[in-house]
């Protein structure tokens, strides 16, 4: 009944907590965002116990995709599934919220990107522009320009991009958001390096450098030593780059960069004349690798052990390492292609048209609780009556292993033989007892469990309990005196352990013994235990002939 009382109360709990949800999402929105920024673990798990989502309000589920998409944004967790979001975009701008319409437009873009649809993202990071014109929020204006900007970079556009980043580092400076605009300084150095604009890169990566200083951040500051080094790897002085690279790695943590960094300080050296030092750094970017690192990485460092040993006329390895240069290629180019067709079919299109359609399911759902609450039910009641049903057949059961446990021990009397075992049988009256059992065990009785069992109790343990006391005296008389002479002997002994003892000398079982005193066969074996220690005996030894010896 215990376990039924949980399943029910679960039940209720849960058709409470999706009405609570469904009456008051504002709260549960309000501790979203609370826990965002510092715990965004917590607010994701707020957001996922909300029941049904999609049976919320226009306006709490368009809150709803646009809390989700932000704090899993928060978490780096991919957002290609995420372009629901678009519904939320769409809502905020006829309510004319343009702030929330600029954030799930940028969003949108975001998990666009991550779909690989590179127009649909520079889009709705236009749209985001457009929308945050007129808002006083300077960091996500200045997120905007930044996304858009690197966006631009890896779109081969450099100029355009420069300008994009920095205009974000000029609103990150406005909104005092420091990390943002060293980021974004750093950025804009290494699109001008791209570009071989190699004094302007030195100049914003020192400018992002400074910041950093400033704000103690070091890990942006290891980062930037590294771009500094390609610059100065770049310009032929491979002795300052390698300098700048090993010092960065002193503050780098993630095994992505201190692959890059070994990769880098490796480049440095020259390939015939030092290529012990290569080979080191080469091993120890190699032992950072696991199985979720980019093939691209691997790449650099077999192209990088190919030229080492092709300056080195060891043109087999060489040809070896460049094999694994291209495997990792192909490896890289191969993951990238199946992501863009996976991905294909997550675009806002098919999305909007998968929106409009579940309104359609919406209108269902009341039929749908209906039916699942009536499964539930048919499901506890069931559940009820299997439960009912097996622990009766299990106490039959048990009576009828302890039944067959008295017949054996009915069986090995000998009524000519003066024994310790024969003394307690006859005592025990174990013949007149199973007798009555196995006939009380009637098809009808076998189907009331809990009957039959207390039945077996009552014919064992109540009415004819075996007298200890006289059962000593006659053991005393059959055994030359084994019960008086193992109290005396063993003090520390309790009654229980004397009566195991005597048991155990008349050859009976450990099940057999658990019957006659109404234990467990562990409790026995547990006691068992105890005895050996306190009669100074270990492990498994025979108890009895242990004693024997000692009488």
């Amino acid at each position: 009944m215990k376990t039924y009382t949980l399943l029910i109360c679960g039940l209720l709990l849960f058709m409470f907590s999706c009405n609570w949800y469904r009456e008051n999402p504002e709260k549960t929105f309000g501790e979203v965002e609370a826990l965002m920024e510092n715990d965004p673990d917590s607010a994701l798990y707020l957001l996922e116990m909300i029941p049904l989502p999609r049976s919320l309000s226009e306006k709490h589920y368009s809150e709803y995709s646009l809390l989700t998409v932000m704090v899993k944004d928060k978490l780096d967790e991919d957002l290609v599934k995420d372009t629901l979001v678009v519904k939320a975009r769409d809502y905020y701008v006829k309510t004319d919220n343009m702030k929330k319409a600029a954030q799930a437009s940028f969003y949108l873009g975001r998990a666009l990107q991550a779909a690989k649809d590179n127009e649909g993202a520079t889009n709705a990071y236009k749209d985001a522009e457009t929308y945050a014109a007129n808002i006083n929020d300077n960091n996500l204006k200045g997120l905007i320009q930044f996304d858009l900007g690197l966006l631009m970079f890896h779109q081969i556009t450099k100029d355009g991009a420069i300008v994009r980043l920095k205009s974000a580092a000029e609103y990150f400076k406005a909104d005092k958001k420091y990390r943002n605009e060293i980021i974004a300084y750093n950025h804009i150095g290494r699109a001008f390096h791209v570009n071989n604009n190699v004094d302007s890169a030195l100049y914003y990566y020192d400018k992002s450098f400074s910041l950093a200083t400033i704000h103690k951040d070091t890990i942006e500051q290891a980062l930037v030593k590294m771009n500094r080094g390609l610059v100065y790897e770049s310009m032929g002085r491979k002795d300052t780059a390698r300098i700048l690279h090993k010092d960065a790695l002193k503050s780098l943590k993630s095994s992505e960069h201190l692959v890059k960094a070994y990769a880098n300080i490796a480049r440095t050296f020259d390939g015939r004349a030092e290529k012990d030092s290569i080979l080191f750094y080469t091993d120890k970017a190699q032992t950072m690798f696991d199985e979720k690192e980019r093939p691209e990485l691997k790449a650099s460092i077999s192209k990088l052990l190919s030229i080492v040993e092709e300056s080195i006329d060891n043109h087999p390895k060489a040809l070896e390492y460049h094999k694994e240069y291209t495997d990792n290629l192909i490896d890289y180019y191969s993951k990238a292609n199946e992501q863009e067709v996976l991905k294909a079919n997550t675009k806002y299109d098919f999305e909007r048209m998968r929106n409009e359609n579940n309104q359609l399911t919406i209108e269902k759902q009341s039929g749908y609780m209906a039916i699942l609450a009536l499964a539930v039910v048919l499901l506890i009641i069931s559940l009820l009556f299997y439960i009912n049903n097996s622990q009766k057949k299990k106490k039959v059961l048990e009576v009828q292993q302890q039944v067959i446990h008295l017949r054996k021990l009915a069986n090995t009397y000998d009524e000519e033989k003066v024994s310790i075992r024969n003394v307690m049988l006859r005592h025990f009256d174990i013949l007149k007892k199973t007798i009555l059992l196995e006939g009380y065990m009637t098809k009808d009785e076998r189907k009331q469990g809990e009957k039959l069992l207390k039945k077996f109790n009552e014919i064992v343990y109540e009415k004819e309990t075996l007298d200890w006391e006289i059962l000593f005296k006659t053991m005393n008389h059959v055994s030359n005196g084994f019960p008086d002479k193992l109290k005396e002997t063993y003090p520390d002994l309790d009654l229980t352990d004397i009566k195991i003892c005597c048991l155990t000398e008349a050859d009976l079982s450990n099940t057999e013994i658990a019957l006659i005193l109404n234990l467990s066969v562990n409790t026995i074996q547990t006691k068992k235990s105890n005895i050996r220690r306190k009669i100074g005996i270990g492990g498994y030894k025979d108890i009895i002939e242990h004693i024997k010896k000692n009488l």
